[in-house]
């Protein structure tokens, strides 16, 4: 199974919009010089999500083998995540929060403002 090294993998969630019919070199490409995660080192796991957040996938590297998953839900939508202009565009996740997170279950609470 591709994801059974999940507990070993650092795991990053981009909070900015892509294009899903871009394929896991572009995404991987778009991840290393706009974020600067590199999905080559075999370290982490990274998860785009689309414009609606109806739809996610998620790019990795194990050996020769380049993993490129595309996940979508029945019903609702997957949880955006605003991030402020001055963080990174990208949320590194725990194991649970990213298995609650493909589930569909809201993983942050909302921020107030005074």
């Amino acid at each position: 199974m591709p994801l059974d090294d999940i507990d070993s993998r650092e795991i990053f969630l981009v909070t900015v919009p892509v294009d899903m019919r871009k394929g896991y070199l572009k995404l991987a490409a778009y991840a290393k010089a706009y974020l600067g995660l590199d999905v080559a080192t075999e370290r982490n796991y990274i998860l785009f999500i689309n414009k609606r957040a109806q739809s996610l996938k998620l790019i990795g590297k194990r050996g020769q083998l380049n993993i490129n998953l595309s996940l979508g839900l029945d019903h609702g939508s997957f949880q955006r995540i605003v991030q402020r202009v001055n963080e990174a565009a990208y949320l590194k996740l725990t194991t649970a929060e990213f298995l609650a997170y493909i589930k569909g279950y809201q993983i942050m609470t909302k921020r107030v403002h005074p």
